[in-house]
C-alpha cells in the first residue's frame, strides 16, 4: 500500500470513495436487506451462548437465553428496559440497542448513579436482525436507537449506507482512552463515527494433554505448526492439528491480518481492493496445503459437531480470539483442565505480529437528537471498569481502551485452563496487531463471496487461492456497481 494511502483522508475524498450520490439514494441501496451482515465472532463468547454457523461469518443465537428483539418502532420491552432510578435533572432520555450480554447491567448502573439523563436498553439479537432494524429504523426516518452496537468491520459500510452520524467533536475528549488502532478503524476522512468498544486479538487455543500425549512442541512458527500437524496426523490418523471452516472469512481476514495483508486502501478519489494479495495468497496456500493432505478437518465452527471435535481431542487446537476462551468453557466444558493458550504462531522466526478476530463499537445512529449524550454514554460504557467488568463478566469481551489490559478481572487465573493466566497473551497480542488494516464499504458481501468461494474449493471446485481471485473480481465489480471509484 501506497503512503498516501496511509493517510486519512480529506472531507472531499471521503465522499467521493462513499459515493455521496450512493449515500443520498438511501440506506438501503448501499446496504440492502438481502445481504447478510456477519455477527461478530465476539459474541460467541457469551455465558451460555449457543452459536452457528451462518453465512458470512459466526453468528450467535440469542445469546443467554432468549434476547428481546427491539422492534423498528424502537419501543423498549419491560424485560429490556433499565429501571430509571434518581431525577432525571435533563428530562433527556437515550435508546441503546445491544445484543452484548452485560449491557442490561450497564445501563442499569448508569441510571443509578448519573441524574443528568437516563437511558433505556434493548437488548437485540446479533447479526443481521439487529442490523436489519437499525436500517429499517433509518430508512423509516424514526423509531430508531440513538446508540446501537456495530461491529468493526461493518462500520464503513454502514456509514456508505448513510446510517451513521459524525461524533468528531464530541469524540474528542475521549479518543485517547481507546487503543490507537481502534481509533483508526473508526476514523473515516477527518470524522470519527463510533466509539470502539471490545477487540479480538488471535492466540492458539491448544489441547495440552494431546501435545503432551504426542510429544509435540508448541508451535512458534507456522513451519512448527506444520510440522506438528503431520506428526500428529501420522501417530493417529482420526486426530487433526485444526479444523478448516470455509464458511469462516472472519477467522481467514485474521490470519490474513497477522501477515500484513491489506485486502482494502485508498489511493486519491479510489478504492484500491487487493484480496488476492501476496500476502493473503501465501495464508491461502499454506492452509491449502494442510487440506490437501488431509492435516486439517475440514469442518463448519460453531456447531455441535464442532464443539465435539474440540470436547474430545480429535481437533488439537484452534487458532482463535480472545473471546474463544469463553466459547470452549461453554461448548466443551469436559475439557476444562486440557486447554492451554500461546501466542499466534508467526510467519517470520522471532517476529510478533498478531492479528485480530472480532470486536464492536458503539455508534451514533443517523436521525439522533441526542448526540452527545449518546457518545457520553458509550464513552463511559466502554471506558470505566464498572460497565466494562459487567460485559466481561457478561461477554467475556476484551477491552479496547489502552489500559484494558490491566484490569483486575483480566489477569485472575483461568480455571478452565488449569489457572494460566491467559489473557496476559491476549494483551501482547493485541498490542501487536498491524494498525493498517482497512475494512472496504462492501465487507458483508466480500465475507459472502469469500465464503462461498472457499466453500466451493474445498469441495473440489479451484482452490483457496483462485477462489480469492473470483473473491477480488466480484468486489471490484460490486464496488463499481454502487458507483465508487476503484483501482490498482
Amino acid at each position: 500500500m501506497s503512503e498516501e494511502s496511509k493517510k486519512r483522508l480529506n472531507r472531499r475524498k471521503f465522499i467521493t470513495l462513499t459515493g455521496g450520490a450512493l449515500a443520498a439514494a438511501g440506506l438501503l441501496a448501499a446496504c440492502g436487506d438481502n445481504t447478510v451482515a456477519p455477527a461478530s465472532a465476539t459474541t460467541a463468547a457469551g455465558a451460555g451462548a449457543t452459536t452457528t454457523a451462518a453465512g458470512a461469518g459466526a453468528t450467535t443465537a440469542a445469546a443467554g437465553g432468549t434476547a428481546t428483539t427491539a422492534a423498528a418502532t424502537g419501543a423498549t420491552t419491560a424485560a429490556g428496559a433499565a429501571t430509571a432510578a434518581g431525577t432525571n435533572t435533563s428530562g433527556v432520555t437515550i435508546e441503546y440497542w445491544s445484543w452484548v450480554l452485560g449491557s442490561k447491567e450497564s445501563v442499569d448502573l448508569w441510571n443509578r448513579t448519573h441524574t443528568n439523563f437516563k437511558v433505556n436498553y434493548t437488548q437485540t439479537t446479533s447479526g443481521t436482525p439487529h442490523y436489519n432494524k437499525v436500517k429499517a429504523a433509518v430508512a423509516a426516518g424514526s423509531g430508531g436507537p440513538d446508540l446501537a452496537q456495530i461491529e468493526f468491520q461493518l462500520v464503513t459500510s454502514l456509514v456508505v449506507g448513510g446510517a451513521l452520524q459524525p461524533i468528531t467533536q464530541e469524540a474528542a475528549p475521549y479518543k485517547a482512552k481507546f487503543i490507537d488502532w481502534t481509533i483508526q478503524q473508526v476514523t473515516l476522512g477527518n470524522d470519527i463515527y463510533a466509539i470502539p468498544q471490545d477487540i479480538g486479538p488471535m492466540g492458539l487455543f491448544y489441547r495440552k494433554d494431546i501435545f503432551d500425549q504426542y510429544s509435540l512442541a508448541v508451535p512458534k512458527t507456522w513451519e512448527e505448526y506444520k510440522a506438528a500437524a503431520e506428526k500428529l496426523h501420522a501417530a493417529d490418523p482420526t486426530k487433526y492439528i485444526a479444523s478448516f471452516s470455509p464458511a469462516q472469512p472472519g477467522q481467514f481476514a485474521g490470519f490474513a491480518w497477522s501477515n500484513k495483508a491489506k485486502w482494502f486502501g485508498t489511493k486519491g478519489d479510489a478504492w484500491q481492493v487487493t484480496i488476492n494479495s501476496a500476502e493473503t495468497k501465501k495464508v491461502a496456500d499454506y492452509w491449502q496445503d494442510l487440506i490437501t493432505r488431509k492435516l486439517v478437518k475440514v469442518e463448519a465452527d460453531f456447531n455441535p459437531a464442532w464443539y465435539k471435535d474440540l470436547l474430545d481431542g480429535n481437533i488439537a487446537t484452534w487458532v482463535g480470539a480472545v473471546w474463544g476462551a469463553g466459547t470452549l468453557a461453554t461448548n466443551a466444558a469436559g475439557a476444562s483442565g486440557k486447554w492451554a493458550v500461546a501466542y499466534l504462531p508467526q510467519w517470520t522466526a522471532g517476529s510478533k505480529v498478531s492479528g485480530n478476530w472480532g470486536g464492536s463499537t458503539v455508534a451514533v445512529i443517523k436521525g439522533s437528537k441526542h448526540v452527545k449524550e449518546a457518545v457520553e454514554f458509550g464513552a463511559w460504557l466502554n471506558s470505566d471498569p464498572g460497565p466494562v467488568g459487567e460485559m466481561i463478566k457478561g461477554n467475556n469481551i476484551y477491552p479496547a481502551t489502552k489500559d484494558g489490559g490491566s484490569l483486575p478481572v483480566l489477569k485472575q487465573p483461568n480455571p478452565y485452563f488449569s489457572g494460566q493466566v491467559i489473557n496476559d497473551i491476549f494483551t501482547e497480542s493485541a498490542g501487536n496487531v498491524d494498525p493498517s488494516w482497512t475494512w472496504g464499504p462492501t465487507i458483508d458481501q466480500v465475507y459472502a463471496d469469500i465464503g462461498d468461494q472457499f466453500t466451493a474449493s474445498t469441495n473440489g471446485s479451484g482452490t483457496l487461492s483462485s477462489a480469492l481471485d473470483q473473491a477480488q473480481a466480484k468486489t471490484v465489480a460490486d464496488l463499481k456497481s454502487k458507483g465508487l471509484q476503484v483501482t490498482q
